[in-house]
């Protein structure tokens, strides 16, 4: 008797022992849940381009757990696309002075160094050592060429915030079946969408092409039902920090107007009045404009005593023959693969299967 009532303790210490390890593991399983979760929702929010609100479920995730480097690095990306670069930077240093792992806070850190504000970039100097920074220099003069390509896709990524807006409200429109009030409201979508109204087959995709050649990547927004040769419905491009819209906002965008991208970066325009007139017109881009400058024109005009013109971008006007004529719509020059390419890279903003 006297046996049991000594191991007693014993037992009644290994059970709240095992209580308690059981306890912390189980909160420590279901803080990591958590925090996954919140990371797994911020990258979705990224991914749709909602800014905001990936940023505030990866700051949910670190306030879950402040010692894991991911949420900091996720927020400073955040910040990075939208070209906030001392918010970012802000971010990384918080999480150099909490986070367990360093490493990878670090080197973002030397990363956007150059990005940044004075004020930032004496803070990073004070958390990382002028010494991490002059082998990140010594790095880059050794590999102009990846910095050259770091630079570019950092460009890149700045051209793609400036049209986050006008790719937003392009999938609310689609979502929304090409609704007639949605339409009313839109600021940004071309007056030709309303060829689509309140139909449910088709897709809408974009891509960016350089046609100006100057470093700008313009927009270049399509429509088609599905597994069917992609139609043209918007282009915007970059003037003076500020998206804007190429082509013109019609109603006849889509019906009576058809665009196409050329091989040499030409933007082709179809209109088509009827049976007794139509013109195709070629025009390029200008170099940091929204201006299209006409480089060529194809008229066919039954009334006329010339019934197929040739204007050449002088203005000249000039007589052309029948085959001449019907040559252009041959679309030899249109860069068809890129427009097909586009339909597998998946950079859909409404896709309908």
């Amino acid at each position: 008797m006297r046996k049991k009532k000594v191991w007693l303790p014993f037992i009644l210490i290994l059970m709240i022992i095992l209580t308690i390890v059981f306890v912390v593991l189980f909160l420590s399983i279901s803080k990591m849940r958590q925090y996954t979760q919140y990371l797994s929702l911020g990258d979705r929010y990224l991914q749709e381009m909602q800014y905001e609100d990936a940023i505030i479920a990866y700051q949910n995730a670190i306030q879950i757990d402040e010692k894991r480097a991911s949420g900091y690095l996720r927020v400073s990306a955040v910040y990075e696309t939208t070209g906030e670069y001392d918010q970012a930077g802000t971010v990384l240093l918080s999480g150099y002075e909490t986070a367990r792992k360093k490493d990878e806070i670090q080197e973002r850190m030397v990363v956007i160094y150059p990005l940044v504000s004075i004020e930032i970039q004496i803070r990073i100097e004070e958390a990382v050592g002028e010494e991490a920074l002059n082998q990140a220099a010594d790095d880059s003069v050794k590999q102009p060429e990846k910095q050259l390509e770091e630079s570019q896709t950092q460009e890149e990524v700045r051209y793609e915030a400036l049209y986050e807006d006008i790719l937003a409200e392009y999938k609310a429109v689609a979502e929304s079946n090409f609704d007639s009030t949605a339409l009313e409201n839109a600021q940004y979508v071309n007056e030709g969408v309303w060829n689509f109204s309140g139909q449910d087959k088709y897709s809408v995709y974009y891509r960016y092409a350089d046609l100006a050649e100057d470093g700008i990547p313009e927009l270049i927004i399509s429509v088609n039902e599905k597994e069917a040769p992609k139609q043209i419905l918007d282009i915007y491009t970059i003037e003076n920090g500020t998206a804007v819209r190429v082509i013109d906002s019609s109603g006849a965008v889509g019906y009576r107007e058809q665009y196409w991208i050329c091989t040499d970066h030409r933007i082709k325009q179809g209109s088509f009045g009827g049976a007794n007139h139509e013109e195709v017109t070629y025009y390029r881009v200008e170099e940091n404009s929204s201006s299209l400058v006409q480089d060529e024109q194809f008229i066919y005009d039954s009334g006329s005593n010339l019934m197929y013109t040739h204007v050449d971008r002088n203005g000249n006007v000039n007589a052309i023959s029948e085959t001449e004529y019907m040559e252009v719509f041959e679309e030899s020059d249109v860069d068809y693969e890129a427009e097909w390419d586009l339909l597998y890279e998946g950079n859909s903003i409404h896709y309908i299967e």
